[in-house]
């Protein structure tokens, strides 16, 4: 979740800010500020930066602070909102908080997750194994939402999503009644397989380039029919 919140920063812009999450064992609900939906390009990016994130298998450091100095640390994220203790308890991954606390100003900070949270963490981000978007929508005005699998979840998802990818590749590969065998299957497989919105995104994209050739296939199969 908190790598998730600060690739949606990076790849968004720094006026985003969390408005509500739900975290459990395998998957995780995001509630973030944000006018209009993401794009393909921009869901891909940021599952990208969360995946990179726990391939590096970065330390967590968790660590109370006074608030006061808690404050000053560049880059430092919290809860639209949300009234925190004094001391405050800052997680920043990657990077250590004492070091954080020595130097609050330096804007390398910016470049990593550090948020005031009480949460429950993580040793290290590589504990998360894979993550996946599964979706991304509205919620209210200027309100939006993402929901991800984390861990063996994840990685059934993407490996489903990547099944169903190599099927849309190769329906340019069918011609005639196999394209329309092939299509339905992946057509009607998509629609209710459990994979990433970024496999989701590409597979529908491959079929709706084939849709001239399978209006072409059933113009042809319907002509056989009458003959």
């Amino acid at each position: 979740t908190h790598l998730l919140n600060h690739a949606l920063r990076t790849v968004l812009g720094p006026e985003v800010e969390q408005r509500g999450s739900l975290v459990a064992d395998d998957r995780l609900r995001f509630d973030f500020s944000h006018a209009s939906a993401m794009t393909p390009t921009e869901l891909a990016e940021v599952e990208i930066r969360i995946q990179n994130a726990i391939i590096a298998g970065l330390e967590v450091d968790a660590v109370e602070v006074p608030l006061a100095d808690a404050e000053t640390i560049s880059g430092v994220r919290a809860v639209f909102g949300e009234r925190y203790p004094d001391p405050v308890r800052v997680v920043s991954i990657g990077v250590p908080v004492q070091e954080l606390v020595a130097s609050p100003r330096n804007e390398q900070w910016n470049g990593y997750s550090i948020e005031f949270c009480g949460g429950t963490h993580l040793e290290k981000t590589s504990d998360a194994a894979h993550a996946v978007l599964l979706s991304e929508q509205g919620l209210a005005a200027g309100v939006r939402r993402i929901t991800a699998l984390t861990g063996e979840a994840a990685d059934a998802a993407r490996a489903a999503g990547a099944e169903l990818l190599a099927q849309a590749r190769a329906l340019e590969e069918h011609s005639g009644e196999d394209l329309l065998t092939a299509h339905d299957a992946v057509n009607g497989a998509v629609e209710q397989a459990v994979i990433g919105t970024v496999h989701r995104h590409e597979i529908l994209g491959l079929i709706e380039a084939q849709r001239d050739r399978i209006r072409a296939a059933r113009k042809e199969r319907s002509s056989a029919g009458v003959a």
